[in-house]
């Protein structure tokens, strides 16, 4: 008998989760173990910014106010910032805002200590690659970061990824050292968040499980069991938030499954880039002037009906079933997707896409950033993306006709990853 041993992984989170009503009262003796002088970055939107920072002046911790006022910021700002920081001897980075601000903050935490990460004339920022992904070599740990999250279902409070646009293309740069030292979930935060604002964080978090399980084509019942758990438990709390029942309970239990879906074992051992909606909707969605969330709606009953098809590029209808008998009773991957894709509807998401849209432009640009053989999107063609693309749209309406194709945008002669 042959026994094919499962591929080895590793699993490590260095931040510290404080969760619970109240908890960033804990902020300013927290940050004083870390340093003296913090970056405060924040959005100029929240009218909470001052109460929050006077913890950190309570606790004689010297502030430096950064408001991140970009929509998209760009790693022109954050290498400004870093400039900014690093004259005021600054030691600790806080962040606290939506997934923008937490990503800067990140960012810049990191760039400090290694300059060289951020170079826009470096390799990694001049391509056409979606992908930022420096090696380990010769990189210095980063400053402490302390993230405050107003915003549910990014989770970019504990993860390793930050989202920086350059020269106009979206990037996502990952590595360990983004990581924070402490992230502070404290509902009185996300309090005046919009419910619907909330369960599309909900379901943002429930498709960055339920997608990678779908790819992964064998069952491991571990990390299985541990994201059908998380499933199961974001499925209930974003029912009884579109019931009605918008309190700051069902906020933080939202916003600690959140979290825990990337500071768990239900990720770990599958394949790291097993999100492939992900990689299809992120440049539809810049193209498209949407948020990335409404374009994972858009997409989503297009996507798992291919899974149902039987298509393996888009996942396992075998496990799609197994999905569905945990969360919505049924063993039959078709009414499974049915029930998954409905949330959509029934939660009220916004998934509209705006008119003239041209999936063959939106393929282009998704080839450049995630294609070309590359493992993000296996198997795909320049021409299988379009026609995914054409399906999508033509649900909204749209005539799946291409515009002239004499401009292809796709500016590829990078050498695949």
């Amino acid at each position: 008998m042959v026994v094919t041993a499962s591929p080895a992984w590793s699993w490590h989170s260095p931040t510290q989760v404080l969760a619970g009503h109240g908890a960033t009262e804990a902020l300013g003796t927290k940050v004083r173990q870390l340093g003296r002088t913090a970056l405060f970055v924040t959005d100029p939107a929240l009218e909470t910014a001052d109460e929050v920072r006077q913890h950190l002046a309570r606790a004689q911790i010297r502030t430096h106010l950064a408001v991140v006022d970009e929509p998209h910021p760009s790693l022109a700002a954050v290498n400004l910032l870093c400039r900014t920081a690093r004259s005021a001897r600054v030691d600790v980075v806080t962040g606290f805002g939506g997934g923008r601000c937490l990503d800067v903050a990140k960012a810049v935490a990191a760039g400090l200590r290694n300059p060289g990460l951020l170079d826009p004339a470096g390799d990694n920022w001049n391509n056409s690659h979606g992908l930022v992904a420096p090696g380990h070599h010769g990189l210095r740990p980063c400053l402490p970061s302390v993230l405050i999250p107003t915003t549910l279902g990014t989770s970019s409070e504990v993860n390793a990824v930050v989202s920086l646009t350059h020269q106009s293309r979206k990037k996502l740069m990952l590595h360990g050292l983004l990581r924070a030292r402490l992230a502070i979930l404290d509902p009185v935060h996300t309090r005046t968040l919009p419910p619907q604002l909330v369960l599309s964080g909900t379901l943002e978090a429930m498709l960055r499980l339920a997608v990678p399980m779908m790819t992964s084509p064998h069952p491991a019942p571990l990390e299985d069991d541990l994201a059908l758990a998380l499933l199961g438990r974001l499925l209930n709390e974003g029912e009884s938030l579109a019931s009605g029942d918008t309190t700051d309970t069902i906020r933080l239990r939202i916003a600690k499954a959140s979290a825990a879906t990337q500071t768990n074992w239900a990720l770990t051992g599958r394949d790291p880039r097993g999100h492939r909606l992900w990689y299809l909707t992120n440049d539809l969605a810049a193209l498209a002037g949407v948020s990335k969330m409404s374009a994972m709606a858009a997409a989503l009953p297009h996507y798992l009906s291919r899974v149902v098809s039987g298509d393996l590029r888009y996942g396992h209808a075998s496990r799609l079933a197994e999905l569905g008998h945990r969360l919505f009773h049924t063993t039959d991957a078709a009414t499974a997707a049915d029930s998954l894709a409905s949330l959509v509807s029934r939660w009220s998401l916004p998934h509209d896409l705006p008119p003239a849209l041209d999936p063959h432009a939106i393929a282009a640009s998704t080839w450049c950033s995630w294609g070309q053989g590359r493992p993000y999107l296996p198997d795909f063609t320049e021409a299988d993306l379009e026609e995914f693309y054409a399906t999508v749209l033509a649900a909204f309406g749209q005539s799946t006709v291409c515009a002239d194709r004499s401009g292809n945008i796709c500016c590829c002669s990078e050498q695949p990853l």
